[in-house]
């Protein structure tokens, strides 16, 4: 099984989902249609409802994203976990829309060293105020989990799945 985390945040807080079933809608979709048949695919949907100083430990966190051979979540401390997953392994960030999204990310070359696919994509927020609630672009998330299912697929990450 192809195991895709949308990871959110606190419903209606900082940097939640807006669309959190149409995230999850869409990524589902792209999983069935771009796997092999006989791979199936299953997409978690899970919601961080932590309080300030109440988050899980480093132990918790690594083992729920080394679990996921994709993930996608909004930019902020919670990708800081893909030091745990493993080697091309699929990254979808969502990030501001202004200008290049990818200039926001510290993150992004952290992925490219830990060899992840990762893509950006983009999300509209009022100015520069990055911590309301995000809505992604549907179409632009649709096109990222292709082209990062695509380049795992490309890169034999199934191999793993072969008996």
């Amino acid at each position: 099984t192809w195991q895709v985390l949308v990871f959110d945040r606190n419903q209606g807080g900082s940097r939640s989902l807006l669309n959190p079933v149409e995230v999850e809608n869409v990524t589902r979709q792209v999983a069935d249609a771009m796997l092999p048949n006989w791979l199936a695919a299953n997409v978690t949907y899970y919601r961080f409802e932590g309080r300030r100083g109440a988050a899980m430990s480093w132990d918790w966190n690594c083992k729920l994203f080394a679990s996921y051979d994709t993930v996608v979540l909004v930019h902020g401390a919670a990708v800081s976990n893909t030091v745990c997953m493993r080697q091309g392994a699929g990254l979808i960030e969502i990030l501001p829309q202004q200008g290049n999204p990818t200039k926001y990310s510290m993150f992004e070359p952290l992925a490219a060293q830990l060899k992840l696919v990762r893509r950006a994509v983009p999300c509209a927020v009022k100015q520069d105020d990055f911590n309301g609630i995000v809505q992604p672009e549907t179409t632009a998330l649709e096109k990222a989990l292709h082209s990062v299912f695509g380049a795992m697929l490309r890169k034999s990450h199934v191999d793993r799945f072969v008996v």
